[in-house]
């Protein structure tokens, strides 16, 4: 993908089709396949209709492609990207194979390569695969110590940091909180640390990335764990620390570390449900307690005096009332 690494601006831009069966359809669609991806083509394989989702978001010095393809290969021109650019190329899920400088690799779950913005010369998916790429910036990478030419196309299986990076840019992707240039500059530095590591960094390096990057790529799992299962009566942070492969007491320290307590966020997101449902019409006929039991409240008492201290008022007060819709 062709981005400029300038400015702390963001956005994303999006390419679905369903698969593809009619040969003028599909001459249409990779002519608006290489346009939109900056002179890539496609084709498909194996003589399966091409199907192709896709998003490119951009955060300054940072670009994230998260895309799912039916078997195809992508054809690259001599160069994808801006000359300071890396990309690393992942296969989320699937099979599927890179080939540069007349060699080829195979790739499968949870693999990715480094590569220069001109290495790439085919990407090919065998299977449906789930795809991620992310653009980042040489120049900061190597200002912060790492060899980034000896990281290029090796692939690496099985690589902790490989793995954290690839999940780090589907929740980024996702996160709706990247609002500010301050949020967006601090993304694209931890981005770049789980880079530097999975590049093999070492020493001050290896510890600086590990202590800055890897652990906000842990906050920011564990919040999203939260948000996906808080309605679950049994979460707990040792089921949640499990879930996420740390200890439990890994999981506290990180939260303290934000200045937030597990509880504390469990009873936000549940309270917050609590009351957007207090206030819709639509569930007039559900009790206050139903109500509360769903979004993962066990104990009707500390639900209630939960609520007056996070609104000011009780659950009966906030609820929206049949006369206020006449």
């Amino acid at each position: 993908m062709k981005r400029s690494f300038s400015g702390d601006q963001s956005a994303t831009l999006s390419l679905r089709s369903p698969p593809i069966h009619d040969p003028n359809q599909l001459t249409a669609f990779q002519e608006k396949f290489e346009q939109f991806f900056g002179g890539i083509q496609v084709e498909p394989l194996y003589g399966h209709p091409l199907m192709v989702t896709g998003t490119i978001s951009t955060f300054g010095q940072m670009g994230i492609l998260i895309g799912q393809a039916s078997p195809s290969r992508c054809i690259h021109p001599a160069s994808i990207g801006a000359d300071d650019a890396i990309l690393m190329m992942g296969i989320y899920e699937g099979r599927g194979s890179i080939g540069a400088r007349s060699r080829e690799w195979s790739m499968g779950n949870g693999d990715i390569v480094f590569a220069g913005s001109h290495h790439p010369e085919s990407v090919a998916m065998h299977t449906l695969a789930h795809l991620c790429q992310v653009t980042l910036s040489r120049s900061l990478l190597t200002s912060m110590g790492v060899d980034v030419d000896a990281s290029m196309l090796k692939p690496l299986r099985g690589h902790s940091a490989s793995a954290m990076m690839m999940r780090y840019a589907y929740m980024l992707r996702d996160h709706d909180e990247l609002s500010t240039p301050e949020l967006r500059r601090a993304a694209t530095l931890h981005m770049h640390d789980l880079a530097a590591l999975a590049m093999g960094a070492t020493g001050d390096v290896a510890h600086t990335a590990h202590v800055r990057g890897a652990r906000s790529a842990r906050v920011l799992a564990i919040k999203n764990d939260i948000a996906a299962h808080f309605t679950d009566t049994s979460l707990s942070a040792e089921v949640l620390a499990k879930r996420q492969g740390i200890t439990p007491r890994y999981l506290h320290m990180l939260l303290a570390r934000e200045g937030v307590a597990f509880s504390a966020l469990v009873r936000e997101q549940r309270l917050a449900l609590v009351y957007r449902r207090l206030r819709d019409p639509r569930l007039l006929a559900s009790s206050i307690q139903t109500i509360a039991f769903d979004a993962g409240f066990g104990d009707l008492s500390y639900f209630n005096r939960s609520f007056r201290q996070r609104y000011g008022m009780t659950p009966s007060e906030a609820r929206i009332r049949e006369d206020t819709l006449q």
